[in-house]
């Protein structure tokens, strides 16, 4: 198991741009989540908007970092972190989406699994983060079925904020 002292360790490696990323100030330590719910009203103001709720989720205990400690070593010198991606359209549940990210700048790039679409995280505050949409979003599972959040203009950017210890669960 992967444990945060050796992120922190890698981190300390990787030099002080990374320790300074979305990566460390949002998603370290003990379980933590973003996200956010829009109300009725909202969601009346901006009919386009398919999104009616979203989620992103870090669960430390499960951490899976690529070419550190798991079977994956592409690119080992490069920590990746394990989030769990939750959306829920006017229409249907997509469900929820294992993400890797890696740093990109001042930002975190993360991508779903199966080449599913990609994301960009922008550190806010400790208490909230802006997600970006780069591409559609899709919520296969490798598959053919076909849940999909698409990248519109009322679907493209969405403020998370930190919701409450006892609201993260895996």
């Amino acid at each position: 198991m992967f444990r945060f002292s050796n992120l922190l360790a890698a981190l300390v490696v990787a030099g002080p741009t990374l320790a300074q990323a979305p990566l460390t100030q949002n998603f370290s330590g003990s379980n933590s989540c973003y996200g956010r719910h829009y109300s009725e009203t909202h969601m009346s103001e901006h009919p386009q908007q398919q999104v009616v709720e979203i989620r992103l989720n870090h669960f430390p205990g499960d951490q899976q970092f690529l070419g550190l400690g798991g079977d994956y070593h592409s690119y080992p010198e490069t920590p990746v972190l394990s989030l769990m991606l939750t959306v829920q359209l006017r229409s249907q549940a997509l469900g929820d989406a294992q993400v890797y990210c890696t740093q990109d700048g001042d930002r975190l790039h993360c991508g779903l699994e199966c080449d599913a679409g990609h994301f960009y995280v922008v550190d806010r505050n400790p208490e909230s983060i802006i997600v970006k949409t780069g591409s559609n979003l899709y919520f296969s599972d490798c598959g053919e079925e076909e849940r999909v959040l698409r990248r519109e203009p009322d679907d493209k950017v969405f403020l998370l904020h930190r919701l409450p210890d006892t609201a993260c669960h895996p």
